[in-house]
């Protein structure tokens, strides 16, 4: 899915060791927290920003631009939890 607020960052080179911490990391993640438990608690957070919004009277185009996030998002951690 791709974003029509993506900006591509300059690509920089990691180490053998910086991609073995970050997997490592990526890992430790995983482990805290199931991918079933990171969906409920990012789902969670969208829900009650919604609410925070609607309550504020926040407008359709924010609401739709924080769930393209959160579906964004969501892709990202699936992704990330593969390479873990």
């Amino acid at each position: 899915m791709k974003s029509k607020h993506a900006n591509p960052l300059p690509q920089k080179e990691l180490s053998a060791e910086q991609i073995a911490k970050l997997r490592l990391d990526i890992r430790h993640f995983f482990l805290n927290y199931s991918k079933k438990k990171v969906k409920r608690n990012l789902w969670n957070l969208f829900k009650g920003w919604t609410y925070s919004e609607g309550a504020g009277g926040g407008n359709a185009p924010e609401i739709s631009d924080m769930l393209l996030f959160y579906q964004e998002l969501l892709a990202f951690i699936t992704d990330v939890k593969k390479v873990s």
